[in-house]
């Protein structure tokens, strides 16, 4: 049949709902694992920086943290996302206080 695809899925909506299915455990499945690479990462960053700790002295950055964002931007790195969201949110707790404190 010219056209005709293996395991093609036909324009019904049957078929459209049994792909959009299939697509959906896809992307769960995808999901799943960028979340588990995402966790081996940061255990490696963690380990990384409890070895740098013992071999340098300095201290680990303290993740999720307004400190943690100031250690990352102290040693040159870019901040992590975590660290990041802990500082704009201490940055706007400070703006706000200092707003109440000027009226």
């Amino acid at each position: 049949m010219p056209g005709y695809q293996y395991g093609a899925v036909s324009n019904t909506p049957a078929g459209l709902r049994r792909r959009i299915t299939a697509l959906e455990s896809e992307v769960a499945r995808k999901t799943r694992t960028i979340r588990e690479l995402d966790s081996q990462i940061r255990e490696l960053n963690n380990e990384n920086a409890r070895l740098r700790e013992l071999n340098t002295g300095e201290r680990p950055i303290e993740h999720g943290t307004s400190n943690g964002y100031s250690r990352h931007y102290d040693r040159g790195e870019k901040p992590c996302e975590e660290c990041r969201v802990a500082y704009l949110a201490r940055r706007r707790e400070l703006q706000q206080q200092r707003k109440k404190a000027q009226k």
